[in-house]
C-alpha cells in the first residue's frame, strides 16, 4: 500500500470497523467483456464521526458482512512485495475474526462527508 492511499484516510485505518454497507456487483469488463465482480464498502469508526467508503474493483476471495458486523482487525495489503495473487494487488482481510477475507485489483478510498454520508 502506498504512503498516498494511506494519507487519504484520517486516523489510524483500522479504527474503521464498524460495516454500514458491503454489496458486490457483476460487471463487465470494457477491456476483457469478461465478468467480474466490484464492490462498495462504507464503514465508520466506534464513535460514527467519520465514514469511509472503500470502492474495491474485480474481487475475489470470502465475503459476506453484514451491516452492522464489527470488523475488528481490518488490514489492507499490497500483495506485489509478497509475489502472490497476481491478478490482484490488495488483501482486504480482518485478521481477528475472519469476517472479510478478499482481494481485489485496486481500492479508491473516499471519505465521506456533508450530504455525501451514508445514513447509518
Amino acid at each position: 500500500m502506498t504512503d498516498a492511499f494511506l494519507d487519504r484516510i484520517p486516523g489510524w485505518w483500522h479504527h474503521f470497523g464498524v460495516v454500514l454497507l458491503f454489496q458486490c456487483r457483476r460487471v463487465t469488463d470494457l477491456e476483457t467483456w469478461l465478468p467480474r465482480y466490484d464492490g462498495e464498502l462504507i464503514l465508520t469508526d466506534k464513535a460514527g464521526e467519520v465514514q469511509l467508503r472503500l470502492t474495491l474493483t474485480d474481487l475475489r476471495g470470502e465475503w459476506g458482512l453484514a451491516v452492522g458486523e464489527t470488523i475488528s482487525g481490518l488490514q489492507i495489503l499490497d500483495t506485489r512485495a509478497d509475489g502472490y495473487e497476481q491478478e490482484a494487488r490488495y488483501h482486504v482481510r480482518d485478521f481477528e475474526s475472519g469476517a472479510i477475507d478478499l482481494f481485489c485489483q485496486d481500492i479508491r478510498v473516499d471519505v465521506l462527508e456533508g450530504a455525501d454520508r451514508y445514513p447509518s
